[in-house]
């Protein structure tokens, strides 16, 4: 696992700054900085649910501590709530992300092509998270 961490590292190093990983790396940081307390993955497709719940519990056990390596309390917050579901039953959570006062940042992942070929659902369902992607 360290060495997984020692190759991430590496690579976000390496690659320039206007990639996605690098953006979203960024935008974590910010998010620390100004203290946000949530963020979000939705799936697109039910074949990504167990990975998007793989994220919430990689942020939030991983970075839920509230001591230091050494033993000492932490003093500022240390993961923000990891809000996960498969996107199209998720209409909950679209509420509070739309209308509500929080700002909550929220990662779609989608599939670029169909894994199961139906007629042009696949191109509808990336076109509601190109829509949502806008707004």
């Amino acid at each position: 696992m360290l060495d997984g961490f020692r190759q991430m590292d590496t690579h976000f190093m390496a690659t320039p700054f206007e990639q996605p990983a690098v953006l979203m790396a960024a935008r974590c940081l910010v998010q620390q900085l100004l203290w946000r307390r949530d963020d979000c993955s939705l799936a697109i497709r039910r074949y990504l649910n167990r990975f998007t719940a793989y994220l919430q519990q990689l942020t939030m056990e991983s970075n839920g501590k509230h001591v230091t390596l050494i033993g000492t309390e932490v003093t500022q917050a240390t993961s923000p709530i990891y809000w996960v579901n498969q996107a199209l039953t998720a209409s909950t959570r679209y509420q509070l992300i739309h209308q509500g006062t929080r700002l909550i940042p929220c990662d779609f992942i989608a599939f670029e092509r169909p894994l199961n070929p139906l007629g042009c659902q696949h191109d509808m369902l990336l076109a509601n998270v190109f829509d949502r992607l806008r707004r």
